[in-house]
């Protein structure tokens, strides 16, 4: 039996995340207080000035949550045959995978949270029930090609990226039409599109600064939707801000390599249910029921 585990992305943090692994790892808390500036315990468990919401603080907070979680699940069970994130979550899939150190992970997406935080351009907007065919069909009639696919979660389950007016639109006509819901996502732009570029080009200034390693697990690129190729880390972390997330792709080539176990490693459990309802090779639930079952397990990670 083949297993992925899958670490999730900014959207499914919680006040308390980790508790069951903090005392387990002081010395590495102690790494991240040192890169941050902060206590990421105090964060994370208490979260007293409500800053968890913030991309800014959200980011680290969700790294080292994953990186301490994957750390305890190494020590009870076997290594996987993959390893994904979905967005944010792809940094801890690295860092799983060996690609760079934990000081370095949270570097890189205390960085990261902080560009994007100061983004502030356009809207994202999660569309449940059409599917992508119908979407694409039905921005071509409103005339909006301003907007960009940033997540690709379920074939009836899409994310928007676009200017602020045409996300208003689109949302107002999916709704008028009863054609599914459309759910903004509280992400602080509009991100995994050609809106993010900028951020994405002063992110890839700090991707100079550090050395990666050739992941020792399969992981997945949320850029291709097929495992990292040696040399090629530093190239699509530069593009993965303002690349669509093609989390169905992704999928899909889990199960043509015989993945049949996939675990999400983080709080919550939006992956675990994106995989339990996309089984392509079982025939399990059909879309139109998908799109109901699925109505609280957005993907909204950036």
């Amino acid at each position: 039996m083949k297993t992925a585990w899958l670490f999730p992305g900014q959207g499914t943090q919680r006040r308390g995340m980790g508790a069951e692994v903090f005392d387990l790892y002081p010395g590495l808390i102690k790494k991240a207080d040192g890169v941050l500036g902060y206590s990421i315990r105090e964060l994370c468990l208490e979260d007293p000035d409500n800053k968890l919401g913030s991309t800014h603080y959200c980011q680290p907070a969700m790294f080292v949550v994953g990186a301490l979680l994957f750390l305890q699940k190494c020590r009870n069970e076997p290594w996987p045959d993959f390893f994904v994130g979905h967005s944010l979550g792809e940094y801890n899939a690295l860092f799983a995978a060996g690609v760079f150190d934990f000081e370095e992970g949270v570097s890189l997406v205390k960085r990261r949270g902080e560009l994007m935080s100061e983004a502030g351009t356009g809207l994202m907007l999660a569309v449940i029930g059409p599917e992508v065919d119908s979407l694409m069909a039905l921005i071509l009639e409103l005339n909006l090609p301003e907007l960009d696919v940033a997540n690709y979660n379920l074939p009836t389950q899409t994310v928007l990226s676009g200017p602020d007016k045409a996300i208003d639109k689109i949302a107002e006509a999916i709704e008028k039409r009863q054609l599914g819901r459309a759910v903004y996502l509280h992400v602080g732009g509009a991100f995994h599109s050609s809106y993010a570029e900028s951020v994405a080009q002063k992110f890839d200034k700090t991707l100079d600064r550090y050395h990666f390693s050739d992941p020792v697990i399969p992981t997945l690129s949320n850029v291709t939707a097929k495992p990292y190729e040696a040399g090629t880390v530093r190239n699509l972390l530069g593009k993965q801000i303002c690349s669509s997330v093609r989390w169905v792709e992704i999928m899909d080539y889990l199960h043509s390599q015989g993945v049949s176990h996939a675990c999400q490693i983080g709080p919550g459990r939006v992956l675990d249910g994106l995989w339990e309802r996309y089984q392509p090779d079982r025939n399990l639930t059909p879309i139109s029921q998908q799109a109901n079952q699925s109505s609280n397990q957005i993907a909204t990670g950036i």
